[in-house]
């Protein structure tokens, strides 16, 4: 929906819409989705500007105050339900230096997670469609870095090392706050935005 925004000089209602009850459903899908509906947004103003994503509210007063205040009741009712039924961790940074380096096999799990294996009852897939999955998500990255516009490619990197930043990021927090670690689909909605772009 982000995207297909960004393609529209006057996005119409559709569009809106689309941004309106995505963000929302994401918002309360799990704890950290107010926070992948703000990176979203924030990459939709880094491929934009500043300046064009104001323009573009500005012009549609009407939809972008029903779209705003949309996402606003999501992440407001997220936050209700988390301070009422949602797991409290308290982390030390003592905890989180404890944890070391996430090792690379652990890293190479979280990865695989990502295109096979969300949980136990998983139908198996060979791990020879996953090095095929990240060959294709590696080559598509890369011809657009070549056919993308210098924000394009800007937007494209950062949100790539943001992606395995988040991952691993997320890894320390769940292992020293609970004892297990994170799994792929704890952190799809940040990756899964690398092949979107």
């Amino acid at each position: 929906a982000v995207l297909r925004f960004r393609q529209h000089e006057r996005p119409p209602a559709w569009v809106w819409a689309a941004v309106a009850v995505s963000g929302f459903t994401l918002s309360l899908s799990r704890s950290p989705g107010p926070v992948w509906v703000v990176v979203d947004l924030l990459v939709l103003v880094l491929l934009l500007s500043w300046h064009e994503t104001g323009r573009r509210l500005r012009a549609q007063p009407k939809a972008a105050m029903i779209t705003v205040l949309v996402l606003a009741l999501g992440i407001v009712l997220n936050r209700i339900w988390e301070g009422l039924y949602g797991s409290h961790l308290r982390l030390t940074l003592s905890e989180v230096r404890a944890l070391g380096r996430p090792s690379g096999t652990l890293v190479e799990a979280l990865f695989d997670q990502q295109v096979r294996n969300f949980g136990w009852t998983e139908t198996p897939m060979s791990p020879t469609l996953v090095r095929i999955w990240f060959a294709l998500i590696i080559l598509l990255a890369g011809v657009a870095l070549v056919l993308g516009t210098r924000r394009e490619r800007i937007v494209l990197i950062v949100t790539l090392v943001g992606g395995v930043a988040v991952t691993l990021g997320l890894q320390v927090v769940f292992q020293a706050g609970t004892g297990f670690g994170a799994q792929g689909r704890h952190v799809l909605p940040i990756t899964v935005m690398v092949p979107l772009l």
